[in-house]
């Protein structure tokens, strides 16, 4: 087992910080580039309007992606879903098909996170220190982890603010825990498709997480500060 543990020194002033490395996340190389935005379905054809912008790309995704996609759109009943994805642009503008008006082609290399639309999609997704972001339902739950330590929230309970410590484990699994204010707290990532029902998110990260014995299942997805790492 190759462990990785880093003590959070600081947190929202009162604890000190952590940095973690998982060596599956790398910075985008190749071309490859973190796109946010507008996910939009057009005679069958999946586009992408980037955050802030009035370009529309083609996107070219493998059959899961793009299934997921449209049981996505039919589950949340929306015209158009907000898309976290990674990918590098195949062909420039000339070569999109004709009469669409598009900006070019965008090869799809992995998703992140699809989901309706809210007003603070975009600028949640440009949030430069987050590393992870973990939620639940049932009762609902998140956990908001960062190089400075986590966030826990719990329905009907006050958000706590710990230090953590980090291990990676087989299977490309990674383990984030705490013991602090009473509570012994464990949350488990792997790299799967996940489903929240409830907010009809889809991520490509599955969570588990343990409070003092009681397991919560959830999603997750990695922010924008893991993908910056290098291994």
């Amino acid at each position: 087992m190759i462990i990785k543990r880093l003590i959070s020194l600081s947190f929202l002033l009162l604890l000190a910080g952590c940095q973690s490395f998982w060596s599956n996340t790398k910075e985008p190389s190749n071309g490859e580039t973190r796109w946010q935005g507008e996910l939009l379905l057009i005679q069958n054809q999946l586009w992408l309007r980037p955050c802030q912008e009035q370009r529309r790309f083609l996107l070219q995704t493998d059959p899961a992606f793009t299934q997921d996609a449209y049981d996505l759109f039919v589950d949340a009943g929306e015209p158009r879903l907000f898309a976290d994805i990674q990918g590098y642009i195949t062909a420039p503008a000339a070569n999109s098909p004709a009469g669409e008006g598009g900006d070019g082609q965008l090869r799809v290399t992995r998703f992140y996170k699809l989901q309706p639309v809210h007003a603070q999609s975009c600028l949640n997704a440009k949030d430069q220190s987050l590393m992870l972001q973990a939620s639940g339902n049932l009762p609902a739950w998140s956990m908001t982890i960062t190089s400075q330590g986590l966030l826990l929230k719990q329905e009907g309970q006050p958000a706590q603010a710990l230090p953590y410590l980090e291990e990676q484990l087989p299977g490309d699994q990674l383990s984030f825990s705490s013991a602090a204010n009473g509570l012994e707290i464990e949350l488990w990532i792997s790299p799967q498709r996940c489903l929240n029902p409830q907010q009809k998110t889809l991520t490509h990260l599955s969570a588990s997480l343990q409070i003092n014995g009681q397991v919560h299942q959830g999603c997750a997805y990695f922010g924008e500060a893991k993908t910056r790492q290098q291994p």
